[in-house]
């Protein structure tokens, strides 16, 4: 008995040891997660350049005008209803210490500087993938023991798809955390089948679903887990497979849904436009949905494109995903429960999102690269594990085996996100062309700019055709909803120097962007994805020239799908207008290059922006030139 009681103590010692360190690893991790996520999370500021996040921030700008229904259903609502929330807490702070006396001095805070704006969104990204490692830490820990845990931990937080989608105020990392957070309940119906983790899976992928469809699929694998807890038991046979509990799940799943978006149900425009389509009972407006149950292409081609994603670096790169599929198989092959609730869980999200998607992005996948990772922890701690009985000197050494693994396995997706914060550190070129042209154009010169291109200060002049347009066309599709009130507070928000702009406008959306003439927005699958007040397309130099434009703002990532493709003539006059512009090699450049920015490594990042000198009417009337 004495002898015995030493030992209890070492032992006890032991794991207090173990357990401090498990955390200070726990607590590195989540430090290292932070950190990739807030480096660079201020980039562009005070302009906002990538489209899908002004997008949400107007949605979110929209709702306070009492309008709580966003009209636009490509995604549910709930993360723009966050927005909503931080946006109202903004304003009523700047209201009491007299910033904004009304909602529309607000407004035009909005549209000069999206600084504060743009980092609530952003802050809540980051701060939804750092707890995104906390919980699969969580659900590891508990599934499969603390190295486990820990490895996969630390590969989720330097997963580049992960660190990425945290600097954009974007749904996809809420999302992926509600997606985890509902698998974290989903094991535990597998593991005791209680009521409680039942209707808490419910909820979360409830809420999930509300934030972007995808998390929605898991249901599959929570039907898995049920079936996995209750084919042991002697439960009769229509338990097993649908029971009360499971009843109960998905009508809080429904129910969480209907809260977090509950336009999806209240307008009718997204189950005519986008769940009807999907059964082939009707044409989507969102052209990146499948359409019916095999969409545009064969099933198998649409999982192989999938696997290319997962497999690209710009998702989790070839070592990662191999070793991730990898321990997928070795967890199928096991037939634990948790085992065959991770395999469904990753099944459903990969295979599923190969029938519903035929747009091929990483971000899309955000909800299944963490159950990949959890692979990859279980393949590294099981290879050890597997090494250390057959090779003595491994014995005793399994802790730094398991890391020297989880390092290797994670090196590469650490260094593309490290270099990522360091890339959206630097200025874009955007913003250097935009200090460039007020510095150097006149005031009230009249420019043509491409959309994507610098966010100059358009004159209230030039808005004025905008907002006539925008009462012509209010309420009548997602875009025009408050569109005029918009462009009344864009003209109020007009400050110097500012400029007669015309916006050059493109169908992004589209595989024929062009056309042979500018083309409004008429028909629902286009006014699904942009604004209708603005014509789409392009006239020719000529006619730009004729009307007074005297410079052009162009950005590489419009051009460039114009002018460097083979068989362009489909392309009509857009594809015309630059090359008379820029000159395509075989005939000389009309416009006068002022300017250029492009990207300088180490220097600035972003695309190609060129400033033109259109030729005077007069020059153009003797013949063109230079």
């Amino acid at each position: 008995m004495a002898a015995s009681e030493p030992t209890t103590a070492s032992n006890a010692a032991e794991q207090r040891s173990t357990a401090r360190v498990g955390t200070a690893l726990l607590l590195a991790i989540l430090g290292v997660a932070a950190a990739l996520r807030l480096w660079g999370i201020g980039h562009d500021l005070p302009f906002v350049y990538y489209g899908d996040e002004v997008h949400k921030m107007n949605l979110a700008m929209g709702f306070g005008t009492g309008d709580l229904n966003p009209h636009w259903f490509h995604k549910p609502a709930l993360y723009m209803y966050v927005l909503f929330l931080q946006f109202g807490v903004y304003f009523v702070g700047g209201h009491l210490l007299g910033a904004f006396p009304n909602a529309d001095a607000f407004a035009v805070h909005y549209l000069q500087d999206k600084t504060a704006f743009a980092l609530c969104g952003r802050l809540t990204s980051a701060a939804c993938g750092v707890a995104c490692v906390w919980v699969l830490y969580r659900l590891a820990r508990r599934h499969y023991g603390r190295a486990t845990a820990l490895v996969a931990a630390g590969l989720l937080a330097v997963a580049y798809p992960h660190v990425r989608s945290s600097h954009f105020a974007k749904a996809d990392q809420m999302a992926a955390l509600f997606t985890l957070l509902g698998a974290l309940y989903v094991f535990r119906v597998a593991e005791a089948g209680r009521w409680r983790d039942y209707l808490l899976a419910g909820l979360f992928l409830g809420l999930g679903t509300g934030t972007k469809y995808t998390p929605i699929l898991l249901a599959v694998a929570l039907y898995v887990a049920h079936v996995a807890y209750w084919r042991r038991s002697e439960a009769p046979w229509w338990s097993k497979l649908a029971g009360a509990r499971l009843w109960a799940a998905g009508g809080v799943l429904l129910l969480a849904f209907f809260v977090a978006s509950p336009y999806n149900f209240l307008d009718s425009f997204w189950l005519r436009e986008n769940v009807l389509p999907l059964l082939g009972l009707g044409k989507a407006s969102n052209v990146y949905l499948a359409r019916g149950p095999l969409g545009h292409e064969a099933l198998p081609a649409r999982l192989s494109r999938w696997t290319g994603v997962v497999f690209s670096r710009d998702a989790l790169g070839p070592v990662l995903a191999t070793a991730g599929c990898l321990g997928l198989l070795v967890a199928a092959v096991r037939r634990r429960r948790q085992d065959v609730v991770l395999a469904a869980c990753a099944a459903t999200l990969w295979g599923l999102a190969g029938m519903l998607w035929h747009v091929y992005e990483p971000w899309l996948l955000n909800g299944l690269y963490p159950f990949l990772c959890l692979g990859a922890a279980l393949l590294a701690v099981e290879a050890v594990e597997w090494a250390s009985r057959r090779i003595a000197w491994l014995r005793g050494r399994q802790g730094l085996a398991v890391a020297l693994l989880a390092i290797a396995l994670a090196a590469p997706s650490a260094i593309k996100s490290a270099r990522l914060g360091t890339l959206l550190s630097q200025p874009d070129t955007r913003t250097l062309a935009h200090r460039w042209v007020e510095a150097n154009v006149p005031a009230g010169s009249r420019l043509l700019v491409d959309e994507y291109g610098p966010r100059l200060s358009a004159t209230p002049e030039s808005l004025q055709g905008l907002l006539d347009k925008a009462k012509e066309l209010e309420k009548t599709s997602p875009f025009t909803y408050h569109l005029s009130r918009y462009y009344k507070c864009r003209i109020l928000a007009a400050r110097p120097p500012s400029y007669d702009i015309t916006e050059l406008s493109h169908l992004w959306w589209r595989d024929d962007p062009g056309g042979d003439r500018l083309i409004e927005i008429d028909n629902p699958e286009d006014a699904d994805f942009g604004n209708p007040a603005k014509p789409r397309g392009a006239l020719s130099l000529d006619e730009y020239v004729s009307r007074g434009v005297q410079y052009a703002v162009v950005c590489s990532t419009n051009y460039n799908r114009y002018l460097w493709r083979r068989g362009d003539s489909h392309y009509g006059k857009v594809a015309q207008f630059y090359k008379d512009l820029m000159g395509d090699g075989e005939t000389p450049p009309r416009g006068k290059l002022l300017h250029e920015e492009t990207h300088r490594p180490g220097h600035s990042r972003g695309p190609t922006v060129r400033v033109y000198r259109l030729p005077a009417p007069a020059a153009r009337a003797n013949g063109g030139g230079r």
